[in-house]
């Protein structure tokens, strides 16, 4: 069995949260018997470090990406939270996309930011001539 796991943090914080989640996740995962329906068992791990973080750190402008794959040697399950992705690319060359990203300009994402209390808006840079 392997796992792989990208994490990316952001904001102030997002360092400390990205170690978090690259010590925690292969740590809770390796306490299950992941032969079976690894696909569930990814989801409610990253469910619990989500509930975690909650506690661990100031998440409202910090956070992390986490694009993840596990293999088993008869199948491949991929979960991603954010805009890191995972691809695939097989001897022959062809490349296949395993994750979609979660971007805010995404109609499904932008939805679901929302739904949950959150806020979407383009943030105004000054520029300077010359």
């Amino acid at each position: 069995m392997h796992f792989f796991a990208v994490c990316d943090g952001h904001g102030k914080f997002g360092q400390e949260i990205s170690s978090y989640v690259k010590y925690s996740l292969p740590q809770m995962l390796s306490q299950q018997d992941m032969e079976n329906d690894a696909h569930v068992k990814l989801e409610k791990t990253f469910v619990k470090i989500h509930e975690e973080l909650k506690n661990f750190s100031d998440c409202s402008r910090s956070g992390t990406t986490c694009c993840s794959v596990f293999f088993n040697g008869r199948y491949l399950v991929c979960a991603n939270v954010g805009d890191s992705r995972a691809i695939v690319i097989n001897s022959s060359g062809r490349v296949t996309q395993l994750s979609t990203d979660h971007k805010p300009d995404l109609p499904q994402e932008k939805n679901r930011i929302i739904k949950n209390g959150g806020r979407v808006y383009a943030r105004r840079t000054s520029q300077s001539s010359g």
